[in-house]
């Protein structure tokens, strides 16, 4: 079913560089369905940069995901999460958007 109703995005930052997108979306189903983890890579080193945009499924509050989820641990490091509110075309500065 379903109509184009928006999920919440949110931004998460302080990521350990071999966390991959898949245990990042496996800690964020804690908190609600996730449909994507995109783990921002940094162009010099080809590395995860440690911030990554995490997309919910469903409109969910981003303040209870990050009431849950903010400085929780994933693999040795706190994890530090805002509501997403950038416009999508200044993610990467001055390249192309990650969106």
């Amino acid at each position: 079913g379903g109509g184009s109703g928006k999920g919440c995005k949110v931004f998460v930052q302080n990521i350990a560089w071999e966390t991959s997108w898949q245990t990042l979306k496996d800690h964020f189903r804690k908190a609600g369905d996730v449909i994507r983890a995109d783990i921002m890579i940094d162009h010099r080193t080809g590395r995860s940069n440690g911030n990554a945009i995490v997309e919910f499924a469903y409109p969910s509050d981003p303040q209870e995901i990050i009431q849950q989820l903010n400085e929780v641990p994933l693999d040795g490091r706190p994890l530090y999460i805002r509501e997403d509110r950038m416009p999508e075309a200044s993610y990467g500065k001055g390249g192309k958007g990650y969106y």
